[in-house]
């Protein structure tokens, strides 16, 4: 059996009540429901979080709600621990396909490959999506005491970016969770396939949430034209 979880805890700083933010008017967490009920393999959609209210919409729309604890969702709270806490709640499904409501562009061609991508790879612990970062993370640093040192010890930053190996990011996109996996005390393993998508926006900031409403607008006037 596979399983749909949503993770929407209230606390973010960010954007106040970033997972109910409304897109296309709709809000967040209503877009990843929705992208749960397009993959007929799913069989039932999970939502947890720590507010009544998001609970309760996530019902109306046909999700099952699982109230989460608040320790759980504190801004230091790891989604190992929420996750956790909801397949001990529900015992059957082996498989969870983990959609944030806070990457809300996503269809089910990608969900359906990515859980198909784990089942073909049996020595996988678990699978996230990615996409290729713009430029490499070889050519980033940090700042130590006001000075610029390279990420990788010993590795030139000023090079041409064709000269660095391509770096991927995970994006929110899809993940893919084994039972096993959590009951080992882990969210992914130490196996992790990537799952490679196109660039996929994450809201993490009022000003990406703002270009994904202008790209949203922009499509429904394209299908009025």
């Amino acid at each position: 059996m596979i399983a749909a979880i949503i993770g929407a805890r209230v606390g973010s700083k960010s954007i106040p009540d970033k997972n109910m933010a409304l897109l296309g008017g709709k809000p967040l967490l209503v877009w990843a429901i929705e992208a749960a009920n397009t993959v007929r393999s799913i069989q039932h959609i999970f939502v947890s979080s720590d507010s009544k209210d998001y609970l309760d919409v996530a019902s109306h729309y046909g999700a099952i709600p699982i109230t989460r604890p608040p320790a759980l969702a504190r801004d230091e709270s790891g989604d190992f621990e929420w996750v956790s806490d909801l397949a001990s709640k529900i015992k059957e499904p082996q498989t969870f396909v983990l959609l944030r409501p806070t990457t809300p562009i996503r269809g089910a061609s990608h969900i359906l490959g990515a859980i198909a991508h784990l089942k073909l790879t049996s020595e996988a612990t678990g699978l996230r999506s990615v996409h290729v970062m713009p430029e490499s993370a070889w050519k980033c640093g940090e700042v130590q005491r006001g000075f610029l040192v390279p990420l990788v010890r010993g590795r030139d930053m000023n090079q041409p970016r064709q000269m660095y190996p391509p770096t991927f990011k995970p994006n929110g996109y899809v993940d893919v969770i084994k039972r096993e996996t959590i009951e080992a005390g882990s969210l992914y393993g130490d196996r992790v396939l990537a799952y490679i998508t196109d660039p996929a926006v994450e809201v993490d900031s009022i000003e990406e949430l703002e270009f994904l409403r202008w790209k949203v607008q922009g499509q429904k006037g394209e299908s009025h034209g």
